[in-house]
């Protein structure tokens, strides 16, 4: 029971042998039994350091969590637990020490190192949609708006790949908030609203793209399609009309008539289309 007296033997015994583990964890006990935690720590942190240095990935982990019982809020030893998982090839434990590392960076207010840790994440699950998301918007909080973007879009990619098209529709939102010239994202996203009979969220995606260039027969479809879905035939046959003319100009006949027959449907009457079937004719 004379802990001290048994500590100054121990720290005799390291000298003489620097790599003994056993002795090292003996005396990592001897100081929690004293309600030195801090001193324990530090101890139990050189075992590990020994025991990763020869290869022993396992008593690391156990060593670790004896950490980690000791200092909950140990932000390092939950890092380099999930380095030790990661070399046992047990990624979803390195992922779960990860995570908490990622919650106490950000209860400090340590934004660069929860995103440094959320990185790690991602590099052991590049698919975790969820992470990524995670990662750009905390990259918002720190300024970070260009990696922000470029996360916002491989989750979107991601999300469109695995068909999930509403999550795809409120990425993609995102991406377009910081980077509105994107006019290729916009179209892509309008066909999204237009198959979810969501025709006025499409225009407000096609009034850019129109703007920039009030000949593309992408562009102009979209509209009439838009118009269509609304029912406002009256706006959507000046649409179709110039679309037959840019198909003409560009030498696409068939896409043309195509164009004008799906305009005489909406108003079988019009004289201008009338005339147009019959030059086709």
């Amino acid at each position: 029971g004379s802990l001290e007296k048994a500590l100054i033997e121990l720290q005799g015994a390291v000298k003489e042998d620097a790599k003994d583990t056993r002795t090292w964890l003996r005396m990592a006990e001897v100081h929690v039994r004293l309600g030195q935690n801090e001193k324990a720590t530090e101890v139990y942190q050189k075992t590990v350091d020994l025991y990763v240095e020869q290869g022993f990935f396992q008593r690391a982990v156990a060593v670790y969590k004896n950490i980690i019982k000791l200092s909950p809020e140990s932000v390092g030893a939950r890092s380099k637990l999930a380095d030790v998982y990661r070399q046992l090839g047990l990624f979803s434990d390195a992922i779960q020490q990860l995570e908490q590392a990622v919650a106490l960076h950000q209860r400090a207010g340590e934004i660069s190192q929860a995103l440094a840790a959320l990185k790690q994440i991602l590099e052991l699950n590049p698919e975790q949609v969820a992470t990524r998301i995670r990662y750009a918007e905390l990259a918002v909080q720190a300024g970070q708006n260009d990696d922000a973007v470029a996360e916002f879009r491989e989750a979107a990619n991601l999300l469109k790949s695995q068909g999930r098209t509403d999550e795809f529709a409120r990425v993609a939102e995102r991406v377009l908030y910081y980077q509105p010239e994107d006019l290729g994202l916009g179209l892509e996203l309008a066909r999204v609203y237009l198959d979810r009979n969501n025709a006025r969220a499409a225009l407000t995606r096609l009034k850019p793209a129109f703007e920039a260039n009030q000949s593309d027969p992408d562009v102009l479809d979209l509209l009439a399609r838009s118009f269509e879905q609304l029912g406002q035939p009256n706006k959507s046959l000046p649409v179709l009309k110039e679309l037959c003319r840019v198909y003409a100009n560009s030498g696409r006949m068939s896409e043309r008539n195509q164009t004008i027959q799906r305009a005489l449907a909406l108003d079988p009457n019009d004289a201008e289309l009338r005339a147009m079937l019959g030059r086709v004719g």
